[in-house]
């Protein structure tokens, strides 16, 4: 079990979502592959830890697992199909996107002239993608992982990590801000 996962683990105690002392983290499990189906996904940042999810959308198929990460920026009615591998359950670390964290971003990328494309095209693709996850955004989220073992820990720190991720994700992966 690779070091994600095995500090997840601990916190996904249930099938399906698992609340965090941080509000708007949570951890998901599954302990048994799913067929595709349809669902509501709400907008976030999706790291799985361990297996692999497919998320199909028009014409489109975005696979997720712990080599790529999934971004929504707005919710999205989607169809869903989950990989498991018998006695390795999917776990995944969901992060709701954090308006008040983004704006503060937003303000200070254009204090330093570090604005994004905003044409329709641009704006269009930005609500769903997938981005490999970097040395930098996989050791911020082992960190923030870490932190949700400890309710003092995440309110010191686990807003300041999202932020860190909500940054490296603009500037290394797939901006949407």
């Amino acid at each position: 079990m690779n070091p994600l996962a095995q500090c997840l683990s601990g916190l996904a105690k249930e099938e399906g979502y698992n609340n965090t002392c941080l509000p708007g983290v949570g951890v998901f499990k599954a302990s048994e592959s799913r067929q595709r189906e349809p669902l509501c996904y709400n907008q976030g940042i999706f790291v799985v830890a361990q297996g692999a999810k497919r998320v199909y959308l028009e014409q489109k198929v975005y696979e997720y697992n712990p080599e790529n990460y999934l971004v929504l920026t707005l919710p999205i009615p989607a169809e869903c199909e989950t990989w498991v591998v018998p006695g390795e359950p999917l776990i995944s670390l969901l992060i709701d996107i954090d308006l008040s964290l983004l704006h503060t971003l937003v303000r200070l990328f254009d204090e330093h002239n570090q604005t994004s494309d905003t044409s329709e095209s641009s704006l269009e693709s930005r609500s769903l993608y997938v981005c490999p996850v970097s040395e930098a955004f996989s050791a911020t989220v082992l960190r923030l992982a870490h932190c949700l073992h400890s309710p003092l820990q995440s309110a010191a720190l686990g807003r300041g990590l999202i932020q860190e991720l909500l940054f490296l994700i603009r500037n290394y992966s797939a901006p949407f801000i």
